[in-house]
């Protein structure tokens, strides 16, 4: 629920939303990606052009998730193999 909470304030700067019902977003990554649409907008009315329901929806059918890596890990990790 955290991911799914730090991905909404993102989209609300990234996107200029307003109005949405943030306290309600209670979700899993699971339950947003099974959201319909209609359930969405409930979430998000002011979704001009529906701009950022095809941002998640990209996001579920591309399935692109994010990826932090650690650099000295990865440094280390060639240094010993």
């Amino acid at each position: 629920m955290e991911q799914v909470k730090f991905w909404l304030e993102w989209a609300i700067a990234q996107f200029s939303l307003e109005g949405v019902a943030v306290d309600q977003f209670d979700l899993t990554g699971v339950e947003l990606c099974q959201l319909s649409h209609d359930d969405f907008i409930q979430l998000v009315p002011n979704d001009i052009d529906n701009i950022f329901w095809t941002h998640l929806e990209l996001l579920r059918k591309c399935k692109f998730v994010g990826m932090h890596i650690n650099v000295w890990r990865v440094r280390l990790v060639n240094v010993l193999a």
